[in-house]
């Protein structure tokens, strides 16, 4: 039964007009964010994809769309990420320095099976401004004095869920209590 769970989990097929298919960082085209979407939690029943995400961080470029390197780079571009800004993680990330969250109202959704993986003493995510929203990432390797998902005091209303950590030696250090914390995966 795990298995079968686990296997739905790793998935992730979205439908659009025309169609559905399994999308991940190799499939996503330049026409993609023409098409409408039936994603979880849109506002439409079907949208463009670029209406739901402001940007991509992993994978290659793509037209019409914001791509990123990492969330830092996505934090880092107040223009074109501002508060209000939804990005998907379409590609693993080896994380060598902490990914640091400081503009408040923004999203970071995984798609499934994507990992962040330490390499080196650093923490992985910090969020450092309010009402902030996790969801769906694995993070592993996070060694000792360091946390895979560290919440600061006064990020107040920070939402994880759905979150997968393997391998670390602390996996959350929540310094504000006024987070949720939903599905969260020991593996």
């Amino acid at each position: 039964m795990r298995l079968l769970i686990l296997a739905a989990l790793l998935t992730c097929s979205m439908a659009y007009a025309g169609g559905s298919r399994v999308i991940d960082a190799d499939s996503l085209t330049s026409a993609d964010h023409t098409k409408t979407w039936n994603l979880p939690g849109a506002s439409a029943a079907l949208m463009p994809l670029s209406s739901y995400y402001t940007a991509f961080i992993g994978g290659s470029a793509i037209s019409g769309f914001n791509v990123y390197a990492s969330i830092n780079a996505a934090i880092a571009d107040s223009t074109n990420f501002p508060a209000g800004s939804r990005a998907l993680i379409v590609a693993n990330q080896t994380i060598t320095a902490v990914q640091h969250i400081t503009t408040a109202n923004v999203e970071f959704d995984c798609l499934p099976g994507v990992t962040l993986t330490a390499s080196g003493n650093t923490d992985g995510i910090q969020v450092s401004a309010t009402r902030v929203k996790l969801k769906g990432c694995r993070l592993t390797g996070f060694q000792t004095g360091y946390s895979a998902l560290l919440i600061d005091a006064g990020s107040n209303y920070t939402m994880v869920g759905e979150f997968w950590f393997a391998s670390n030696v602390t996996n959350m250090t929540d310094n504000n209590g006024k987070s949720s914390t939903y599905g969260i995966i020991n593996e």
